[in-house]
């Protein structure tokens, strides 16, 4: 419990920075120690208190014409999707799905970082195979919680500005996870052991967040980035484990 406390407290450290990645950072550690089943609805919980905070202070920031497609994605076909997925495949392929999802990204992320300076603006173009990201997005967040990188993906290709992108997809967690938290309380996954696990967590989430929300401004978004993605591709190769 000591090692999850100190994964949780770097997955919502690393959170509170960039807006987005504690789950899939803490998922592949944490999965070592507990079931998937108890893993995402702690998280989602924490994702969603922690959205709810940014989402409010940040407001004034959100664009909601792209918060409105992003969950009508994610809503209409992640959710529906996820359920079918983990009712007709075996745990250990979602777990190489997850693995092979986390460590293509993470390697396109530091590619696409090695191309660009830290202030080029993303193009605001985006193709009908971008569009696709939300609803896989969706997917991945209702399995694992962890849809941060493809809404992430999709958002920083239509949204300008890292104000307006971190107060987008912190609104896009507390309608997702909010939903999606009723689903597993209907479904009857959140249970006293769940809780009790949870509250336990909650010190170094809390933590987490607060010293990443002194840091946020004087830490590079580059360098941190760039450890995030490696740290995330050795993570990958535990989910096979």
């Amino acid at each position: 419990m000591l090692f999850l406390e100190m994964i949780f407290f770097l997955g919502y450290f690393e959170q509170q920075i960039t807006g987005f990645g504690a789950a899939l950072f803490c998922l592949p550690f944490s999965l070592l120690i507990l079931p998937r089943e108890m893993f995402v609805p702690i998280t989602l919980s924490f994702t969603l208190l922690q959205s709810l905070c940014i989402a409010v202070r940040w407001r004034r920031h959100i664009v909601k014409k792209q918060l409105a497609f992003v969950l009508v994605c994610a809503l209409l076909v992640g959710i529906p999707a996820a359920d079918m997925l983990i009712l007709h495949l075996p745990e250990k392929t979602l777990k190489l799905m997850l693995a092979a999802f986390t460590a293509i990204y993470s390697i396109h992320c530091l590619r696409q970082l090695r191309k660009q300076d830290e202030q080029k603006l993303r193009p605001a173009s985006v193709s009908w195979c971008a569009c696709l990201m939300p609803m896989a997005g969706g997917i991945i967040q209702t399995a694992y919680g962890a849809g941060g990188p493809l809404l992430i993906a999709y958002l920083s290709r239509t949204v300008k500005g890292k104000p307006e992108l971190r107060a987008t997809i912190c609104c896009c967690w507390v309608a997702l996870n909010s939903i999606i938290l009723c689903k597993y309380l209907w479904d009857g996954l959140l249970d006293p052991e769940t809780l009790k696990t949870g509250l336990f967590l909650l010190p170094a989430v809390l933590a987490g967040t607060l010293t990443g929300e002194k840091v946020v401004s004087h830490i590079s978004q580059r360098k941190f980035s760039i450890l995030i993605y490696y740290i995330l591709i050795i993570s990958a190769g535990f989910l096979l484990l």
